[in-house]
């Protein structure tokens, strides 16, 4: 996309929000206060069931893995953005509309998340969010880093029991705020 005069936009098209149903047992709070736990949730926050991820590297060909809480999984997706930098941190992006996207959901029942995962054709993406934003990384890296070193792990045949901490000697990690 020309930006202007000497400023080409490269398009990678992507939705900025894939999700299924939400867990009825999330603790977020519901529109207008219900108590129902079936009642609305923002979609502002990216969660254990997808939504709001703004994650650039999902797209065509991405393969990702979410946890299902609802019969039919309830699977929706919005807010497509045609490129953005990391995480959409300053909420900018250039967004779009969608013609068509094309999903292919699978059940795997064989997989057992509790957070988002994510497969590119070069990178292993574990989603995590801190609702706390501790200094540090705290929790949101704690949680993502160990479901990828199990991933990694069963990946190879081995078992995720036989982890020892500070295993991976390679390992790229980025931490969005929003």
């Amino acid at each position: 996309m020309r930006f202007k005069p000497g400023i080409e936009i490269p398009l990678r098209p992507f939705p900025g929000t894939l999700a299924v149903g939400i867990d009825p047992e999330d603790p977020s709070p519901r529109k207008g206060g219900a108590k129902e736990p079936l009642a609305p949730v923002s979609t502002l926050r990216p969660w254990k069931n997808g939504s709001n991820m703004d994650i650039n590297e999902m797209t065509e060909g991405t393969t990702i893995f979410i946890p299902v809480f609802l019969k039919g999984g309830l699977i929706w997706t919005g807010d497509s953005h045609c490129a953005q930098g990391n995480g959409e941190v300053n909420l900018t992006a250039v967004e779009c509309s969608f013609q068509e996207i094309r999903l292919q959901p699978i059940v795997r029942k064989d997989l057992k998340l509790t957070w988002p995962r994510i497969e590119t054709k070069t990178h292993f993406i574990q989603v995590g969010f801190d609702e706390e934003r501790q200094p540090g990384g705290g929790r949101a890296q704690g949680r993502p880093l160990h479901g990828a070193e199990v991933h990694l792990h069963r990946r190879q045949g081995g078992d995720p029991v036989a982890l020892q901490p500070g295993r991976w000697t390679r390992l790229s990690i980025r931490i969005s705020i929003p």
